[in-house]
This record gives C-alpha cells, structure tokens and sequence, in this order.
C-alpha cells in the first residue's frame, strides 16, 4: 500500500515538472506564443501559462476559472491549446480531464475558447508573420533582409 502510493506521487511529480516546462524557453523559440500567451489572458483565463512542445505540436496549458449563473466560481475548467507548428491556425482545444470536459460542457466554454484563441492567434501572427515556422539561420549566415 506504501509503495503504491509513493509510485503513484512519483508519477505525480513527472507530470508536474512535464507540465511547467519553461514557457520562456518556448516563447524565446515560437515569438507568436509569447504574443498569443500574453493577449489571451483574462475574463476567465486568469492563471499563468505553461507549454512544451513536441516534434510536431506545441502545447500550452491554462485554466478557465469559471462562474455560474448567480455570479459564484464553479470552478477551473483546465485546457490545452495544441498548436501544429506547421500550420498554428489549425489548433485544437482539449479538456485535460473529465471534470474540466463537464464544466466547459455545462457552461459552453468550447466557443468561447476556440473564439478567444482563433482572434489572439491571429494576432500574434499577424505580428509575427513568417517567425512562426522559420528555422533559425545556420551560424555564421546571414539571411536576407525582408521589406515591407
């Protein structure tokens, strides 16, 4: 029983650590995710954002702290917005567990969120057009300067 519950805290901690990975490490590396991290936040986004990526997706992860119809908190809805670096506008909201699925559920959060991150997405990219995919430069090279 013991060790039961010590592997299970064990796992625990793995999946602490996997989701505070450095969002700053990964706003260095996708500018237009420090932008969208930034705008989007508020009205119910009210807690910091944590991201990681992997080969093809970048996954960032907060909570909708939600209200309901007399104006008390309900609770957190957690979410992860999973970004494809290829192409950032085809995201995808997901509920990270099944009481967060009820209240965004109960309270239609799906739209709201989808509508809140199509419009902070295509901010940021806007800002940052062509940062998104781009690879960085070999060192040493140089590459030519865009106008306009």
């Amino acid at each position: 029983m013991v060790w039961q519950l010590g592997h299970i805290l064990f796992e625990w901690v793995k999946l602490m650590e996997y989701l505070a990975q450095d969002i700053d490490g990964l706003t260095e590396k996708y500018p237009f995710v420090k932008h969208l991290t930034d705008n989007v936040h508020g009205s119910g986004i009210n807690s910091d954002w944590e991201g990681g990526e992997t080969q093809d997706n970048i996954r960032i992860y907060n909570s909708f702290n939600v209200i309901n119809e007399n104006g008390y908190y309900d609770g957190f809805a957690d979410f992860t917005v999973l970004i494809p670096k290829k192409k950032p506008m085809n995201f995808k909201i997901q509920w990270r567990n099944a009481p967060s699925r009820n209240l965004a559920n109960r309270y239609g959060l799906k739209e709201y969120l989808d509508d809140t991150v199509a419009y902070g997405m295509e901010m940021a990219l806007k800002k940052h057009s062509g940062k998104a995919a781009r690879k960085p430069a070999p060192k040493g090279v140089r590459r030519p300067v865009r106008r306009g």
